[in-house]
């Protein structure tokens, strides 16, 4: 029997990278997957994946930052599977914006809404469900190693990851009483879909050898495998807390 046998696990942007990677362990774990995403080619894909190895996943249309979308959302995955026990929240944007005095109010307001007030919207529509089924319940949110760390030309990027953080720990706090445990997870360089041939660059590989003493990049199903203890019973007297999945990054500093 896998780890997360009987639980529905809802993991928005689970069609595609590190949530991708997700969605697929916590299949082979057991889960129900209700697999969000907007965009329906890359989340019914990841369902499809699911289905052929054997696992059960439904495909849920839901924009984060939209209080009525994720809560049609919540009520469809719901009615469909039942409930929900474990909330990844992976939803997210980032890339290098460049200088803080060229920052843009636009890019700036972009990455608050997804990365921070998604998490925010989702999280509370979800833990409600799980205080109605008063059976507890695991959130998952997604941050980054510039949740404790800043990297130059990533000014909103890290400012709102930190703010995951640090409402990863308001909520473990808050949610406690109803025995919700809610962890991060914080990613170093991940390679996915969209930044393959960086990765696979001579020049990217240097920076490995220099930052990251596991000596290489890291994968999807290395955030997953987190995200299946942190998703599941196992981790019932841990919260508040973030497990860093980088290599080592964190561990030491390059001069």
């Amino acid at each position: 029997m896998g780890r997360l046998e009987g639980r529905v696990a809802l993991v928005t942007g689970g069609g595609r990278g590190i949530g991708k990677g997700i969605s697929l362990r916590y299949a082979e774990e057991g889960a129900k997957v209700a697999v969000a995403q907007r965009d329906k080619q890359s989340r019914d894909g990841t369902v499809s994946e699911i289905e052929a190895a054997g696992g059960t996943a439904i495909s849920i249309p839901m924009d984060v930052t939209n209080r009525e979308s994720v809560q049609k959302a919540v009520d469809e995955i719901v009615g469909q599977l039942g409930r929900i026990d474990t909330l990844v929240n992976n939803a997210g944007m980032g890339w290098k914006h460049g200088a803080f005095l060229d920052l843009t109010d636009e890019i700036w307001d972009e990455y608050m809404a997804i990365n921070l007030k998604g998490i925010f919207i989702v999280s509370q529509i979800v833990a409600r469900k799980m205080v109605s089924q008063g059976q507890g319940g695991r959130v998952v949110n997604i941050g980054s190693v510039q949740s404790y760390m800043y990297q130059p030309e990533f000014t909103a990027y890290s400012t709102s990851k930190g703010g995951v953080l640090m409402f990863t720990k308001a909520l473990a706090k808050e949610l406690a009483p109803y025995d919700i445990a809610v962890n991060m997870i914080a990613p170093g360089p991940i390679k996915i879909e969209r930044n393959v041939d960086m990765h696979a660059s001579d020049e990217f590989q240097s920076i490995i050898d220099t930052n990251i003493p596991a000596g290489r990049s890291g994968l999807p199903v290395d955030c997953a495998n987190a995200a299946v203890y942190l998703g599941s019973e196992e981790c019932s007297f841990v919260t508040g807390t973030s497990i860093l999945v980088d290599g080592g990054i964190l561990a030491s500093l390059p001069f």
